[in-house]
């Protein structure tokens, strides 16, 4: 017992344990489980959804169907294999959660993990922690930001500030993540999940006994793991010399245009020397590039992981973080170092060889200001581009599929189109089911989610830069 109140816990909150079928002989046991809310029962849909899906992709010796469903889509064996949204349940969430004037503080990550699942939930859960810091982190840059253009005595001062303000958020920002995230592990009982976590459906291995227990495994040579990593991250090395070389042409692009006797004649004077009409066009250029590759990049690094033949879920998710971070930091950023360190020591060099002849991109003893005009235009592209492919992307894909289902139903006879083709008065079209509504809609799986985390940490890292 807590005597001095030192935990916000009750001692039996928050235990959970193997489930024990309740028979009349263990009836006793039925107050150990907590039911939920809007139910009679102590599994939540998507718990029972957990129980379907592992039920269809077991093994047949451990009682299951042993249905490769990835394999089934992927043959186009079946369309799609998803579950039916609770309309009850998804409205009361949806009456919840999209408020118009709701604080990321205040949502409903209860609710929005018992509907969608943990990975869902805890998402939500880092979004809304990061948008509330960010309240602090842009409150304080818009105070710099003002001070810096009044041009009041000691404002320099206020740069260097700024400098240490942003290494104590981000330093209390991740420690205060890294705390949130222990808790909700702990409350929503996801703590030594991966110590229990089973084979992944799509791993492939030759059945032996395993020396240390002498159960059926499945085994993989570690010899040949190796050399699929080594591959994958071979040809992630020339994903980046590509996108370097790309990026290396806009710069040599913008450096020509940019020359005497050009130069006169594309700059804006209204613009100051950071913002002329090249170099616009130059950081627009490579903000289209580095949100393009990263978006195309995320289905190959999915295909190189699938290559590895990763034994858990957890391993395949794992090296995949690996992959796309690697890719995805060095296309992001790259340009960016590029421009602070290496433009000014170049510039340097070349600035009077042929064909140049010109000092425009001499900046001592670090481009500062050019960077962060490319920081700023990539940001903002990013987020426009960011918007287009979530929210515009999928609407104009629904209406393409809705389009096709609908020419599709006019290809069909009359005895298919109609409810009773031989009965003028229960003549009428035929309406679409739930099912095939939400076959429709656009997916979000696993590496839609992903993708979404990517987004977030190269957007921390802008807001950090």
């Amino acid at each position: 017992v807590d005597e001095k109140h030192q935990c916000r816990y009750a001692y039996y909150e928050f235990i959970y344990g193997k489930y024990v079928h309740i028979t009349a002989q263990r009836e006793h046991l039925r107050g150990l489980f907590e039911e939920y809310q809007g139910s009679s029962s102590i599994f939540r849909g998507v718990d029972r959804l957990k129980l379907i899906m592992s039920i269809m992709e077991a093994d047949i010796k451990q009682e299951g169907c042993s249905l490769l469903l990835r394999d089934l889509i992927a043959k186009g064996a079946v369309l799609a294999i998803y579950p039916l949204h609770d309309d009850i349940e998804l409205h009361a969430l949806q009456n919840e959660w999209l408020a118009y004037l709701s604080m990321p503080w205040d949502q409903p990550i209860e609710r929005v993990k018992d509907y969608f699942g943990e990975k869902v939930g805890m998402y939500f859960l880092f979004l809304g922690h990061y948008a509330t810091w960010l309240f602090a982190a842009g409150g304080v840059g818009l105070v710099v930001f003002v001070a810096q253009h009044s041009r009041a005595p000691g404002t320099q001062w206020s740069v260097v500030a700024m400098a240490v303000f942003s290494s104590l958020w981000t330093t209390f920002f991740l420690q205060s993540w890294k705390a949130k995230q222990a808790t909700a592990k702990m409350e929503w009982g996801m703590t030594g999940f991966e110590e229990l976590e089973r084979e992944r459906t799509g791993f492939v291995g030759a059945p032996i006994n395993s020396p240390v227990t002498g159960m059926p495994e499945l085994y993989f040579p570690p010899g040949e793991k190796v050399r699929r990593v080594l591959y994958s991250y071979a040809q992630i090395v020339l994903c980046m010399l590509y996108v370097t070389t790309i990026n290396a042409g806009v710069f040599y692009a913008y450096a020509y245009v940019s020359r005497y006797p050009y130069q006169n004649s594309l700059a804006f004077a209204v613009f100051p020397k950071a913002w002329n009409l090249p170099r616009i066009l130059a950081h627009v250029v490579l903000a289209g590039i580095i949100q393009v590759t990263n978006e195309y990049f995320m289905p190959f690094a999915a295909y190189l992981n699938g290559i590895e033949n990763h034994r858990t879920d957890t391993q395949y998710e794992d090296n995949l973080i690996g992959k796309v971070f690697v890719f995805q930091f060095a296309n992001s950023y790259g340009s960016l170092f590029y421009v602070t360190l290496a433009q000014g020591p170049a510039a340097e060099q070349i600035g009077f060889l042929e064909p140049w002849r010109t000092r425009r991109f001499t900046c001592k003893p670090m481009c500062f200001e050019d960077a962060g005009a490319l920081l700023g235009t990539i940001f903002l592209i990013r987020v426009v581009l960011g918007n287009v492919m979530e929210v515009v992307v999928p609407f104009l894909k629904l209406r393409q599929r809705a389009k096709v289902s609908t020419g599709a139903d006019a290809d069909m006879g009359d005895a298919d189109e109609y409810d009773d083709p031989f009965d003028a008065a229960l003549m009428r079209k035929r309406q679409l089911s739930p099912a095939e509504e939400q076959f429709l809609k656009d997916e979000y799986d696993n590496i839609s989610l992903f993708n979404d985390y990517a987004e977030l940490v190269i957007q921390f890292g802008y807001a950090t830069l």
